[in-house]
Order: structure tokens, then C-alpha cells, then sequence
């Protein structure tokens, strides 16, 4: 007997938003700027009465959870989302657990980096060894998306106007967040790597990392170049396991902001350069901290199709000089804000950002980067609120 999950939205409602979505993205200028906020497991899955540690107990529940996710989410937070996507994934330490860091798994938290192992050539060594595959989180993500595949037609999803959809065809893997699954910019690979210097983060730990940079440069480098080839077999195997186009990648990096100019040309620019060229297409990049300072090169000798989530700390007058009527733009508004500020705060807000990139196209509304966990939902509403009221075309 199939399980039939009613989500209170009409389907054709999905398919306007989802029109809306793709003028947008082509700079065809649709009736109004789409919203998008990214409300991750933190916000739904305590709100659907599920722990982390049910979450991830097994296939069954972490399919379970997303399919309910997905109806929380379309029910109560107003957006123009509007994809349904299963996939298996672990909350951003997907790839530290799979590159042999060790994972801490909590009951009612998110998962954690629990250990950074990287420190001597012997470990870089050990590291060469590692299969980016098969190996780790990501070989038991793909464990799970096999088993998700054997019970997918166990399950029917039924909208407000009668139409019904199966999810068969609709089990990723690793799209990194849950609202990357829901349709917004960048969702090609998005996700399937928050990074090359983040990795590396995670490996060598924040301050060692950056501490080799300035006295072990050789060392950096060799660490992140064996992310970068690592990485590039990932997404590579995870495009021909769902059938993509090799075209199109991301090579966004949080850690990218944390590099004065000088050091992200000098080691991280190259790098994803190297990612870029390997796939070709288009280009997604995200770093949510303030990355001013790196921006001209992102836009002049990066080249991106697709700033995503970029930061609320971002200023906009650059963003518009050297992003806006050519790059598509997600973001920027403060999650802060939206977490504490007042209706008027985050209205007046909104509208400075509508009034900044609405009128180049091309540009989606939303937190930069991430909405709190007891943010209320009237607060995350008012970014559609906004939408409608000042960001028509």
C-alpha cells in the first residue's frame, strides 16, 4: 500500500513559480522578483517533530523526513520554491567524513567535525590514498540513495488540486541543503562540495590552515590541490550517476573570504580556475561572509554565471558594478535581522536590495546566508511580503 502525503499547495502553483524562476534566471524579467530563502534541517525538522538522530537513522527516515520537510516547507513559508528533491546528504560534513575526519553525530544538532588530522606530508600522503567515492560519508551516501531508489515507490505525493506525482524520478545525491533541492539558483552541483579552502578547514583546522599559507606555503598548496582533484572526481562521478550534462559546475567557497586578495589569487583562484575549465558551462560561486576585498577577481578573472547566497555584509554597490545585468544574484539580506529585526526592518531592507539588483534582472531574494533557526516565519514571509510590494516589474 503506497503512502500518499498530501502537501497543501496547488502543483500548478509549482509550476508558476517555477516559470517565474527560469525567466528570472534568464534575465527575461517575469512579474515580479522571486524569493528564495533557505531554510535548511536546523529550521524544518524540529518543526516536524524529528532529532538529527532520527534523521539519520536510516534511508527510510531520512526520506520520510525530506518528503515532510517538503510539505512543512510549502505550507507555511511563503517562496517561489518550488522542486521536490530527495537525496541523501549530512549537513555539510559530507566530504570532512569522507577525507578522514572524524564525525561527531548529536541528537537534536547538526553534525560536527570533531577532529582535524591533517598535520605532516605523511598525512598528505595518507590523504592521496583516500577514495573520494566509495569512500566515507560519501559512499554511504550513496548506500542510502540505492535504498532510497528500493522504497521510492512505497510513496505518492498528492496536491491541493488533485495532482498526484511519485518520487521515483526524484532521488538526488548531496545537494548540500535542503533548499537547494527546492529549486533556486545554482542547483546543478550546488552543494556537492561547499569548497576547496573549507575542506581544507575542516582537515587541517581554520587556524593551522591559515597558518600554513603564510609559513608552509608548499604544504597549503599540496593539501588543496589534493581536495581540488578529489573534488572534481566527486562531482564528476555524481553528474554521470544522475545522468547530467559533464557542463556546468560550482566552485563556491566560504573560506574564500577569509583570504586577503594576495593569497586567494595565489592559491585558492587557481584552484578553482582548474574546476571551472575541467567542466566548462555554467558557473555558480557562493562565499556568504564579506568578500569584498575578492570580488573584483571573482568577476574579472574567475568568471561566474551565478553569484548564490551571496552575503548580507556584501556591499551592494559592488555587487551592482560588477555583477548585476550579466550574473545571476541570491542574497543578501541579513539573517540577523530576519532573526530579531522588526516587519519594518526587514521590509525596508528587501526593499533597499530590490531597488539595488531588481532592475538588471536576474535577481532572487534571499537570506545571506541561511535563516536562523528561531527566526519566526513571519519574519522569513516578509522577504516575499517585500517582493510583492516593491519588486514587480
Amino acid at each position: 500500500m503506497r503512502n500518499v502525503i498530501e502537501i497543501g499547495i496547488d502543483y500548478e502553483e509549482l509550476k508558476d513559480r517555477e516559470r517565474r524562476c527560469s525567466m528570472q534566471r534568464n534575465f527575461q524579467k517575469p512579474d515580479r522578483v522571486p524569493v528564495t530563502p533557505l531554510v535548511d534541517t536546523w529550521y524544518w525538522l524540529p518543526r516536524i517533530g524529528k532529532t538529527y538522530e532520527e534523521y539519520f537513522s536510516s534511508a527510510k527516515s531520512m526520506l520520510e523526513c525530506q518528503v515532510l520537510g517538503h510539505k512543512w516547507f510549502f505550507e507555511h513559508i511563503k517562496s517561489d520554491h518550488y522542486q521536490i528533491m530527495i537525496h541523501p546528504v549530512f549537513c555539510y560534513v559530507s566530504e570532512a567524513g569522507t577525507f578522514g575526519s572524524e564525525i561527531e553525530f548529536r541528537k537534536n544538532d547538526i553534525p560536527w567535525v570533531k577532529s582535524h588530522w591533517i598535520e605532516t606530508e605523511d598525512d598528505l600522503r595518507g590523504l592521496e590514498e583516500v577514495d573520494p567515492i566509495y569512500g566515507g560519508l560519501h559512499g554511504r551516501e550513496l548506500k542510502l540513495r540505492e535504498e532510497m531508489l528500493k522504497i521510492a515507490g512505497n510513496y505518492r505525493i498528492r496536491f491541493s488540486d488533485g495532482v498526484e506525482i511519485g518520487i521515483e524520478d526524484r532521488i538526488g545525491i548531496n545537494y548540500g541543503n535542503f533548499s537547494y533541492s527546492s529549486g533556486i539558483p545554482g542547483i546543478g552541483v550546488a552543494g556537492r562540495t561547499i569548497g576547496v579552502m573549507l575542506n581544507a578547514n575542516d582537515l587541517r583546522g581554520a587556524e593551522g590552515m591559515m597558518t600554513d599559507l603564510i609559513l608552509r606555503p608548499d604544504f597549503a598548496l599540496r593539501l588543496l590541490e589534493i581536495l581540488t582533484d578529489k573534488i572534481i572526481q566527486w562531482v564528476e562521478y555524481t553528474k554521470d550517476l544522475l545522468g547530467e550534462t559533464k557542463e556546468g559546475v560550482f566552485v563556491g567557497d566560504d573560506g574564500a573570504a577569509n583570504l586577503s586578495p594576495g593569497l586567494y589569487k595565489k592559491f585558492l583562484l587557481p584552484l578553482q580556475q582548474k574546476i571551472k575549465s575541467h567542466f566548462g558551462g555554467y558557473t555558480t560561486f557562493h562565499a556568504d561572509a564579506k568578500a569584498d576585498h575578492i570580488l573584483p577577481i571573482v568577476a574579472e578573472e574567475l568568471g561566474i554565471n551565478d553569484f548564490s547566497g551571496f552575503g548580507y555584509a556584501d556591499d551592494r554597490d559592488l555587487v551592482v558594478r560588477l555583477f548585476s545585468g550579466k550574473t545571476v544574484l541570491s542574497g543578501n539580506i541579513n539573517p540577523l535581522n530576519i532573526e530579531s529585526g522588526s516587519r519594518e526592518s526587514i521590509m525596508r531592507e528587501c526593499r533597499d536590495a530590490i531597488e539595488h539588483f531588481g532592475p538588471s534582472g536576474g535577481f532572487f531574494l534571499k537570506d545571506g546566508d541561511n535563516i536562523p533557526p528561531n527566526a519566526p516565519l513571519e519574519n522569513i514571509n516578509c522577504l516575499y511580503d517585500a517582493a510583492v510590494e516593491y519588486g514587480r516589474y
